[in-house]
């Protein structure tokens, strides 16, 4: 799948076209960015040497000839001249010269793909570069989306015709990179490349500690295609005192991620990082997945503070509940810096501040027998946010408790109690009833409470009732009783569009007007409803699209398969679509 971001839209012919093809599936799941090539599944594809694709794009070219003429190879020649808006017949360094004149540099669009809307499709691999030459320095748009073996041809490749004197998008999809591959991209820093998008998505890269090295434009600043990077154990124990341990850094997991995504936010620019953490359980770690929203997950809200700016009001922003597993800010209290709205001299004095201080991460309620804390971190360079690449590392922490545990631990080990026994008293609700990580929508009107007793003074929000494919959609998070006894769900509004993105409360667990947002049975058939379609895939996980159905669309469905927390339908030859009612619904 070819997708690409809003300013990719707008083509040389001055028409507004997709370049990508939006899917239409809605941020209800989250799936790992794939770094798997299938390029080279089999060993029959040919491929071409490097050095001879050197020599190809450095073969000069006479001013006399057409483009025709200086690109041999068909497939080639057909993606030149439609990025040149030109005809084959056409010369080429007039064609050029021309088209160079265009000063938007992103209206320079330079596709090879075997799925791209709107562009002359490559489905084989290209085995003469020759012509290239006359393109130097030309494009501000680069994808190349599988071409096997160009793990050390898209350095070159970019280097060639991306535009010296502007921030480059480039895509290398699906074309074998590797580690070499990646590293090569990362050091065009020396030739002066700078980017506003590098996206290595579905390629064999494992280590991308070349990040550092990347020269960024500072407006998007986003590398997509990062994996998640695995569970590491950290070899230095947290000692713990009554219950507390500090995290030095405040950044759980720093140390294997890439230092260029390391936050300070004493030392400016902090703000186009973003740092998210939280304490894992077991079963979250088994059903974790990266996120490929618009979004990154919603963190627990942080409050404003006021003047005095004291310590001692930082450091309470700056601590976390052992038994807290919503996603946190790295820095809650640089977050809650950034909403003063009394700040007045000498609130920010380094005399009654300590900054260093302020790196540290405060855990707080640590149980007298744990004997380790899982921490999940979550980064993603600025933009990451909005073009889905976060960057997760998994960080066993172990601890070696000092002074016991006394009112903390104490206290810490009624709290699990309580959240035990709320968590059993779901055993006697309905089998219907969604479980924590689900996600269910409204059918009907109803009310966001900040509490499970709902009444009006508790009423955060009401949620009008919807045409399907608008209707509100919640992840469960947790669970609540009235003081009736009556079960709630705890949930967390995921309508990106929404004023109301991210808030949090209670809603009814009536089936009647909440229930859950995958089909839990197959249907014989379904219907698109989504406007944008959806997408088929040929795996579970939604990876590797092999086709798209447009909206009215009536499809049969074979069987219906669970995927962590969601479901896939399946079509009879084995593919894979959405089960998201919003997208699809059951048809006769």
């Amino acid at each position: 799948m070819y997708v690409k971001k809003a300013k990719w839209l707008i083509l040389v012919t001055g028409l507004i076209v997709g370049v990508g093809l939006i899917t239409g599936v809605t941020v209800q799941t989250v799936q790992a960015a794939t770094q798997v090539s299938t390029a080279n599944q089999t060993s029959t594809v040919p491929t071409l040497a490097d050095a001879e694709f050197e020599q190809q794009i450095q073969t000069s070219i006479p001013d006399g000839d057409t483009i025709e003429q200086a690109f041999p190879n068909a497939e080639l020649r057909q993606a030149v001249a439609y990025a040149l808006q030109a005809k084959p017949t056409d010369n080429l360094k007039k064609t050029v010269d021309n088209f160079r004149q265009n000063e938007n540099w992103l209206n320079r669009v330079f596709v090879i793909s075997p799925d791209s809307q709107g562009f002359p499709t490559v489905t084989k691999p290209i085995l003469n570069w020759t012509g290239m030459s006359a393109l130097k320095d030309l494009f501000g748009v680069i994808s190349v989306d599988g071409q096997p073996d160009f793990d050390h041809k898209a350095a070159k490749l970019v280097q060639c015709i991306g535009s010296a004197s502007n921030p480059l998008d480039v895509d290398m999809l699906n074309d074998d990179l590797t580690t070499s591959g990646f590293n090569e991209l990362a050091g065009l820093r020396d030739s002066g490349v700078v980017y506003d998008n590098l996206n290595v998505s579905q390629n064999q890269i494992t280590d991308f500690s070349a990040i550092d090295k990347l020269a960024v434009s500072g407006v998007i600043d986003t590398v997509q295609g990062l994996p998640e990077r695995g569970s590491v154990r950290d070899q230095s124990a947290l000692s713990v005192s009554d219950g507390r341990a500090v995290i030095k850094g405040g950044v759980p997991g720093a140390a294997f991620l890439p230092k260029t995504l390391a936050i300070d936010p004493t030392q400016g620019k902090s703000f186009q990082n973003v740092g998210m953490f939280r304490l894992e359980t077991p079963a979250q770690t088994a059903s974790f997945e990266s996120f490929s929203g618009p979004h990154l997950p919603d963190a627990e809200p942080i409050g404003a503070l006021t003047h005095p700016i004291t310590q001692e009001k930082i450091d309470a922003f700056n601590q976390v509940d052992f038994n807290n597993h919503e996603w946190h800010y790295i820095f809650p209290w640089y977050r809650a810096l950034t909403q003063i709205t009394e700040l007045e001299p000498g609130d920010m004095d380094p005399t009654t501040i300590n900054f260093d201080q302020l790196k540290n991460m405060d855990i707080q309620g640590i149980p007298a027998d744990a004997s380790s804390v899982r921490v999940r971190t979550l980064w993603a360079n600025y933009g990451s946010q909005i073009m889905n690449s976060p960057y997760t590392t998994l960080v066993d922490i172990p601890l070696t408790h000092g002074n016991k545990a006394s009112s903390s631990a104490s206290t810490m080990t009624s709290a699990q109690s309580t959240v035990s026994s709320a968590s059993s008293s779901t055993s006697s609700a309905p089998a219907k009833l969604a479980v924590k990580g689900q996600a269910v929508y409204a059918l009907k009107k109803v009310g966001l409470y900040r509490q499970p007793t709902f009444t009006k003074h508790t009423r955060r929000y009401f949620y009008p009732r919807r045409p399907r494919i608008r209707r509100p959609q919640f992840v469960v998070t947790g669970y609540g009783r009235s003081k009736q006894g009556r079960l709630r769900y705890r949930v967390r509004d995921v309508n990106h569009a929404s004023a109301t993105f991210g808030r949090q409360g209670y809603v009814t667990t009536v089936s009647a007007f909440i229930t859950k947002t995958y089909y839990q049975r197959a249907p014989k058939r379904i219907r698109v409803i989504n406007r944008q379609g959806v997408n088929a895939y040929r795996n579970r996980n939604l990876t590797k699209r092999v086709s798209h159905y447009r909206r009215g669309r009536i499809l049969k469905v074979a069987k219906i398969q669970r995927y962590h927390l969601t479901t896939r339908l399946v079509l009879p030859n084995g593919w894979y679509v959405t089960a998201n009612k919003t997208l699809v619904k059951a048809s006769n």
